[in-house]
């Protein structure tokens, strides 16, 4: 049975949000107080607030983002992307094994998962405490860029560390749960 969305956003009252499986020619949404979840989802054109904790994207196939992403946690593992949006702010982003052409985005994260993703080149605007990934992917990627992260991990063992900060981009306050990105 295949879910109307515009019956589940019309009774939509605040916190968690599940439209997985839905398809969407144009889903806009404001600021999400919860998780929000569009695993398997096929949109043509997302735009959305903040989600103050997890947005998924499991699965699902985006064609094109008209807002940064700010989120507590990002999960785009099996997702197909056409193009990111130009930011992505989180506490941390997995996209594993996806499936993404351009990764041009300014990302900031704490914790970056990217192992067996096809990523030729990471973004020139790149903030990342740790990044995970597979030996595959490490092999394509330059030192230079490897070097702009604290910590390295390949194939579940940790390289290097250059010092250990974590980054706050996304900060949930007040009782509103307003987010702010620094």
């Amino acid at each position: 049975m295949k879910k109307d969305y515009e019956q589940i956003l019309s009774s939509y009252n605040g916190g968690d949000l599940d439209l997985s499986g839905c398809t969407i020619k144009h889903l806009e949404l404001g600021n999400i107080e919860g998780n929000l979840n569009l695993s398997k989802c096929v949109i043509d054109k997302l735009t959305m607030g903040w989600v103050s904790q997890e947005l998924n994207l499991s699965g699902a196939e985006i064609k094109s983002f008209t807002n940064p992403i700010d989120a507590d946690r990002v999960n785009m593992s099996g997702t197909k992307i056409k193009k990111l949006p130009e930011h992505i702010y989180t506490g941390s982003l997995t996209m594993e094994k996806s499936n993404v052409e351009k990764l041009n985005t300014d990302i900031r994260t704490n914790v970056f998962n990217i192992s067996g993703t096809k990523i030729e080149q990471l973004p020139k605007n790149f903030h990342v405490n740790t990044l995970i990934m597979d030996s595959k992917v490490a092999k394509n990627l330059s030192l230079t860029t490897l070097n702009m992260c604290n910590e390295l991990v390949i194939d579940g063992h940790r390289y290097f560390e250059q010092h250990e900060t974590g980054y706050n981009f996304c900060s949930v306050n007040s009782e509103v749960q307003e987010c702010a990105c620094v």
